[in-house]
């Protein structure tokens, strides 16, 4: 029933989406969207944070075989735990000590959950499992901060997240009442049904990932200024979002459409989201969201998460691998941070000569070889030829079936390797270069 209902709202026509966009959140994602969206709203007390940080603790110490190993190893009890200073003391877990164990020994248990995975920026892979109530929690706090630009759930939105749409080049999806835009048709086609949408409806808001928004608008002035003219008459502002927005492509799109745009920080660990709030570039986490700390691990400041509210696929002081400096507090949590080695967008061409973001390509598409892959990399020696790196202690993946491939107008080549390609730094790097 769940599933049909889902067809029938991606279907839905946007004559019809367009007065249906009007119906509260609360009644597609629950009453739990309400809930969360008010405690966006409130200051959270580090007491709190320690009785959930404690009692997920004591859960995962209990029932998840790879918790009480770990902890068992690092000498650390549940009991230690008496305040929120204690927190400290509990052991951190990075990606590659989840990756060392079966996905089934480190959950409490699969209902009532979601499965997912995520690649992560340099191409690691994780499968993850996520607690009923994760998406309404996520966008209740997205929709939290797109209001600081004057978001309405109503408003329709013109969306670039890296996107297969077969032959279609926009698609409405109804559910946030938006146009998605196929990353990979012809920008040809692209631009005559993008004349059509903007002509009939009020597009006010673009979001999607900042590299395939500035290729397009890039692309568009250069070609289509026109084009360029029509987005202006409408449009508020800009939801840069799955990349750090690189100040090149930023500014681009701020002086082009004489707009602000807006960041955050977030994964598809859902342990931590983070809003620019009265500077670009510095991030606010909400404490409400998933608990955010600043850990130092030789001499660098690392940012680390706790999924305070998934008690299925639980992560406890998750070490997120990015880096932060500018670091504030206030009443002795988190209150803000810099990312001082963020997420960028790179592109690959295709057989046209058109710039595919790698952030689209690899992650966009949820591949499933991410289920299997300790990486995934790229290289390209010229355009429209693709070598895919995949490494993996499996001789026998079938990449081709795992690594979607499908609408992309590139020749691709799959290398399966024991160990990923590394900079002279020692950095996995999502692509690969001479």
């Amino acid at each position: 029933m769940k599933q049909s209902v889902k067809r029938f709202f991606q279907k839905t026509p946007v004559f019809l989406g367009k007065h249906l966009s009007a119906l509260p959140f609360e009644y597609r994602l629950g009453q739990s969207y309400v809930v969360y969206k008010e405690k966006s709203k409130l200051v959270v007390r580090p007491e709190e944070i320690f009785y959930q940080v404690k009692n997920l603790v004591s859960i995962c110490e209990k029932r998840v075989p790879f918790y009480k190993k770990f902890y068992k190893e690092h000498d650390f009890s549940s009991l230690e735990l008496n305040s929120f200073d204690d927190l400290s003391s509990i052991p951190i877990i990075k990606k590659k000590d989840l990756q060392k164990v079966k996905f089934e020994d480190r959950i409490v248990s699969l209902k009532g959950g979601v499965v997912t995975n995520t690649g992560g920026t340099s191409g690691q892979p994780l499968k993850l499992l996520l607690d009923g109530q994760a998406y309404s929690r996520e966008w209740s706090h997205m929709h939290a901060i797109w209001e600081q630009l004057g978001y309405k759930t109503k408003c329709m939105k013109l969306t670039f997240r890296g996107m297969n749409l077969g032959e279609a080049p926009v698609v409405y999806n109804f559910i946030h009442n938006e146009f998605q835009v196929n990353a990979y048709c012809d920008f040809e086609l692209l631009v005559d049904a993008l004349y059509k949408v903007l002509s009939k409806y009020k597009i006010e808001y673009l979001h999607g990932y900042p590299s395939g928004i500035y290729e397009f608008l890039k692309h568009s002035a250069e070609l289509y200024p026109e084009l360029i003219d029509k987005i202006r008459l409408n449009v508020k502002g800009v939801f840069l979002g799955s990349e750090y927005p690189a100040p090149v492509y930023r500014d681009y799109i701020e002086s082009i459409l004489c707009i602000p745009t807006l960041s955050w920080y977030g994964h598809s660990e859902m342990a931590i989201l983070a809003r620019e709030y009265k500077e670009p570039f510095v991030y606010f986490p909400f404490q409400s969201y998933g608990f955010s700390e600043s850990v130092s691990i030789e001499g660098r400041n690392h940012l680390v998460g706790t999924t305070v509210h998934n008690q299925l696929g639980p992560l406890i002081r998750y070490d997120t691998g990015d880096l932060i400096d500018s670091v504030s507090y206030k009443n002795g949590l988190l209150e803000s941070f810099k990312i001082s080695e963020g997420r960028t967008g790179e592109f690959v061409s295709d057989l046209n000569g058109r710039n595919i973001s790698l952030t689209a390509l690899v992650f966009g598409r949820h591949h499933r070889i991410f289920e299997y892959a300790e990486f995934v990399q790229v290289k390209q020696a010229e355009a429209g030829r693709l070598t895919v790196y995949v490494t993996s202690q499996s001789s026998d993946l079938n990449c081709e079936l795992l690594f979607d491939t499908s609408g992309l107008n590139m020749d691709v080549d799959f290398k399966l390797i024991s160990s990923p390609i590394k900079t002279q730094g020692g950095k996995v790097s999502l692509i690969v270069k001479e």
